[in-house]
């Protein structure tokens, strides 16, 4: 079995593109955090719901 990414950079090269290389490096400054946890206690310190 053909690993996912190995067919999708293919696919891509097959329909002209070039936008598996574009991609935006990710941002690991937060990895190991919960996102949703950060999410709640900034609304709770602004006063929303």
């Amino acid at each position: 079995m053909t690993c996912v990414w190995v067919k999708a950079v293919e696919g891509d090269r097959n329909m002209g593109g070039g936008t598996i290389g574009l991609l935006p490096a990710s941002d690991h400054r937060l990895s190991g955090r919960s996102s949703w946890l950060g999410i709640l206690r900034q609304r709770s310190r602004d006063g929303a719901r």
